[in-house]
């Protein structure tokens, strides 16, 4: 099983965030960083990929990059005020031995070659 958790990349809060995300009853904020996410995850014991999302014009690039992984980390980029970051993260049942590299075009994919061992962050 798969899940994808969106954060918003800032040093301070955004009130345009906060009125397009969190205008409902028991919206909250959480302030942490990469580092923390990372220990605070690996005691679950999921493989989590950490990246920035990459904003695109789809007009050029195409909505659909040919794999999960990059796909998961586009976004359009009429979006990029958002400064997204989003860990996507694998269920331990799948038992894969996974890493992220980039492909040549630097979109990320997901490899399950025990050579590749660079991640995004």
């Amino acid at each position: 099983m798969g899940y994808v958790n969106c954060w918003h990349e800032a040093m301070h809060e955004s009130m345009a965030m906060w009125d397009l995300y969190g205008a409902r009853l028991g919206s909250i904020a959480i302030k942490s960083n990469v580092g923390s996410i990372r220990k605070a995850i690996a005691a679950e014991g999921s493989i989590v990929m950490i990246s920035r999302i990459k904003y695109l014009n789809w007009a050029t690039h195409g909505a659909f990059p040919g794999n999960v992984i990059a796909m998961c980390l586009r976004k359009e980029q009429s979006y990029k005020h958002e400064a997204e970051v989003r860990l996507v993260m694998w269920a331990p049942q799948f038992n894969l031995e996974a890493r992220v590299e980039e492909t040549a075009q630097g979109e990320p994919r997901l490899s399950t070659s025990q050579n590749s061992r660079r991640t995004l962050s």
